[in-house]
């Protein structure tokens, strides 16, 4: 099979697999991020329900926060607390808090502040940072157990702890004071603050929701499972809670009845429970490793005071590196030029293949006049050969007109006889259907008469019958009245016996109920005292229940507390291990990195120096690359304007040929009709001579004379005035095209004084460069004489000094200067000979590449130039 064509895509996100062990929502997004046992973090989109961002990692992931605005998310792990930015498709390290074991945190409404619940002191101590300086606002300490929830109220100003040591605190977020509420009794596990800064719910182990104001509880809510987690809508009209069993259910304000909607959600105890910023969604993390998002219509929830757009106004954007952007822009720059340059080469193939087109085009054209001129010549012949034919059948047409009009007149004379003979055979008929009338009504009144005979007999059958039926009837009532009396005897003697055997049983079952009634009294006293027996003892045992179920529930605290202080040693233990191996390799790593480092260096200024002499060679090449872009962008224009003609042209040679099969179609039907009229001339001369073989025998002559009428005549009446019709469409057909043509003869005129004109330009341009070119040959040449003359100077004064008798000190300092002198000028020489002859290389590859583009456009450019150096 093959699969190259197919494409997949997915089905459904990937979900946890394992225990979500936390959730939270921002403001500014519809963005949920979610962390588990299974070592990852992921960030959904509630709106578009898809899986945003997904991320693993090789520690344990307890606790997660979104920032409000969407751009950062909080992580809890064993060793730190880390801020991570949110970028488009990973999640990056900004800085990390020294909160291990981090399993509560969460970011003020405002983003300003951030609280988190250490695990490295049992998980008592509450940390508020400042999330823009990352730094320590203030420490709060009283929980005695861990703390199980952290909810910042409306305005920031109170956030409220609930912990499982009892106890639900009221914290003032500036000076750390707080509002107690204990109850050691009930293992507290979320809590929240309503918007009017008053009002706490609060859940725990005692399957009971309370309401607490001022420290008290207001209202208590019994529940049939234990609820774990609790939710307030920010409109304070509704409350959401979850069950250990995996049940949602919603309570409206205030709590005065237990009337609640439920929705089974998880197939496991709900971890944790949040709901959006506008309370259009509600947002459930289970055990059973599932999310469950769920639309909120509810005419208590409060409408919105701004729209989506104005919401969501950060969802298109995301935080990226700046590196990775500048190498994609520098990726797409790249790639624009390379499909610039395949455009240029795109057009340029397209242009030649103009070219090739319009060059066929023409030849086609010759082709197709020529073909017309030999199509005229013969349209001609075949007109002439169409007059003569209609010239002959005018003259066949008269003669057997006039035949057949003395036919006509004979023909009616004919059947005028016919008609008299017709009318006096139909009163001859006439005659004959009256008497055949008469005979019909005397045999009608035959049967008539039969008829009443025969229902005069059936009648006086059927009344004997009748007679006869009535009598057997009133035998027949007589019996059943007999019958009837009998019955009624009978019966009267049977109910004289029932009452007589009744009352003797009546008697009998009165002395046995009056037995029973002292029986049923005798143990109805016995019962109540066995009643009273059976409540003293069902007391006993409520008592001794709620007594067992207290010890249980103690001991099950007890143990969960000893296996999570198992817990947390082992992965002390675990992180301490960890810890020491990540400083080791980090340690190995930096050593590397250090040598690295300083090769990077060394390196890096080897570059430095030669990227600043590339771009000294670089920067007179510019100006000379702009030059020749806008000599380029000018080519171009002249050839769109080209191929702009040339598709002008090839529609003009298209219509061309449409007219050139259609005038080929007219020809063939009017050369098949010339052939079918002459054929059919052939025929009637043909006939017309054998007709003259008999003209001696009038009858014979004159059924000939008919068969012929009946063969020729009656299909070729009307083809006359048709061919007329045909002959003057033709005319007009024919003007019209030679109109078309003359008008496609000027354009072609003028198209090719256009391509004349443009090739001049064309040529003066190339004279142009020619004499620029010329110009620098001559240059060049003026400065090799004057290197020369130089050279010979430099000679000459070398000879004057030695001929010249000088001190030792003067010829030594004359000398000395002469040649410096010399070499510099000489240098410098070189120097300008050298740039001069690489301008010359670069112009003679911009001439030829010039050339090179200019030969396909037209076929007046002039031949390539050879330079000699």
């Amino acid at each position: 099979m093959h699969y190259q064509g197919l494409k997949f895509r997915h089905l459904a996100h990937s979900n946890h697999s394992a225990t979500i062990t936390g959730m939270d929502s921002c403001i500014r997004k519809p963005l949920i991020a979610t962390c588990g046992q299974d070592k990852s973090v992921r960030i959904w989109n509630y709106k578009t329900n898809s899986l945003e961002l997904f991320k693993m990692f090789t520690e344990d992931v307890f606790s997660v926060a979104l920032h409000p605005s969407g751009m950062q998310v909080l992580v809890g792990f064993s060793d730190k607390l880390r801020l991570m930015n949110i970028l488009l498709n990973d999640l990056s390290m900004v800085t990390d808090f020294d909160v291990k074991a981090c399993r509560e945190v969460r970011y003020s409404n405002g983003g300003q502040f951030l609280a988190a619940a250490s695990g490295s002191s049992g998980g008592t101590v509450v940390h508020v940072f400042n999330s823009y300086s990352f730094e320590p606002v203030i420490n709060l300490r009283g929980h005695t157990g861990k703390v199980k929830s952290i909810f910042w109220s409306n305005d920031d100003s109170k956030m409220v702890t609930a912990g499982l040591d009892g106890a639900v605190y009221e914290w003032n977020a500036r000076d750390g004071k707080r509002v107690d509420h204990i109850q050691k009794t009930c293992l507290y596990t979320s809590a929240v603050i309503l918007d009017d800064n008053k009002t706490i719910f609060a859940v725990g182990s005692d399957k009971k929701i309370k309401e607490i104001a001022g420290s008290e509880v207001v209202t208590t809510v019994p529940s049939h499972a234990t609820v774990t987690q609790v939710a307030a809508s920010h409109s304070n009209k509704l409350v959401y809670v979850g069950t250990e069993s995996g049940l949602l259910r919603l309570y409206r304000l205030p709590l005065t009845n237990n009337e609640s909607h439920e929705v089974l959600a998880h197939s496991a105890p709900v971890t944790r429970l949040r709901i959006s910023h506008d309370d259009q969604f509600l947002f459930g993390a289970s055990d059973d490793g599932s999310l469950y998002i769920s639309e909120v219509k509810s005419k208590d929830l409060k409408s919105r005071k701004v729209t989506e757009e104005q919401l969501y106004t950060d969802l298109e954007q995301v935080l990226v590196y700046r590196n990775e952007m500048e190498e994609k822009v520098t990726n797409l720059e790249t790639m624009r030029q390379r499909y610039e340059d395949l455009t240029m080469e795109h057009d340029y193939q397209l242009k030649l293949k103009d070219m090739a087109y319009a060059e066929k085009a023409k030849e086609a054209e010759e082709k197709a006049n020529y073909n017309v001129s030999q199509w005229k010549i013969k349209h001609e012949a075949l007109v002439h050969e169409k007059e003569e034919i209609e010239k002959e059948s005018n003259r066949l047409l008269s003669e057997q007109k006039a035949h057949y009009e003395k036919k006509v007149i004979d023909t009616e004379e004919k059947y005028r006889l016919q008609v008299v003979e017709e009318v006096e055979r139909y009163q001859a008929l006439l005659k004959s259907k009256e008497e055949l009338h008469s005979q019909f009504q005397r045999s009608l009144e035959n049967l008539n008469s039969q008829h009443e005979r025969t229902m005069m007999e059936l009648r006086d059958s059927y009344e004997s019958t009748y007679r006869e039926s009535v009598a057997k009837l009133e035998d027949n009532k007589k019996d059943f009245e007999e019958m009837t009396r009998e019955f009624d005897e009978t019966r009267v003697q049977i109910e004289d016996d029932a009452d007589r055997e009744i009352e003797q049983q009546k008697h009998e079952y009165e002395e046995k109920l009056a037995l029973e009634k002292q029986n049923a009294l005798r143990l109805k006293g016995e019962n109540n005292l066995l009643v009273k027996k059976y409540s003293n003892q069902a007391k006993e045992i409520e008592t001794l229940k709620e007594e067992i179920s207290n010890m249980t529930t103690n001991k099950k605290q007890l143990m969960h507390q000893i296996h999570q202080h198992i817990k947390e040693i082992a992965g002390m233990k675990k992180e301490i291990k960890d810890r020491d191996d990540t400083l080791a390799d980090k340690e190995v790593r930096i050593f590397d990195l250090k040598k690295r480092n300083q090769e990077l260096e060394k390196f890096k200024f080897v570059l430095d120096y030669t990227i600043s002499e590339l771009k000294k060679q670089i920067e007179p090449l510019n100006s000379e690359i702009v030059d020749l872009k806008e000599q380029i962008k000018q080519m171009d224009h002249e050839l769109e304007r080209y191929h702009k003609s040339t598709g002008m042209l090839e529609m003009t040679v298209k219509e061309l040929r449409n007219k050139n099969e259609t005038y080929q179609r007219e020809i063939a039907d009017t050369k098949r009709r010339a052939i079918n009229a002459e054929n059919h001339v052939k025929r009637i001369r043909t006939d017309l001579h054998e007709l003259m073989q008999i003209l001696s025998e009038p009858h014979a002559l004159k059924d000939r004379v008919k068969e012929l009428y009946h063969k020729h005549v009656d299909v070729h009446v009307q083809e006359v005035q048709v061919d007329a019709d045909i002959q003057k469409e033709y005319s007009r057909q024919r003007e019209y095209l030679e109109k078309n043509l003359a008008s496609l003869k000027k354009q072609l005129a003028k198209e090719t004084e256009k391509h004349r004109s443009d090739s001049i330009r064309i040529r003066q341009e190339n004279m142009q460069l020619i004499a620029e070119i010329n110009t620098l040959r001559r240059e060049m040449k003026d400065m090799q004489t004057q290197h020369k003359d130089k050279e010979l100077l430099f000679i000459t004064q070398k000879k004057k000094v030695r001929e010249t008798p000088l001190d030792d000190d003067d010829r030594f300092v004359r000398t000395t200067q002469s040649a410096s002198g010399a070499r510099g000028g000489l240098r410098e020489e070189d120097k300008m000979i050298q740039i001069q002859r690489e301008e010359i290389k670069r112009l003679r590859r911009t001439i030829q590449n010039l050339e090179g583009q200019l030969k396909p456009r037209s076929p007046y450019s002039l031949p390539a130039m050879v330079l000699d150096d």
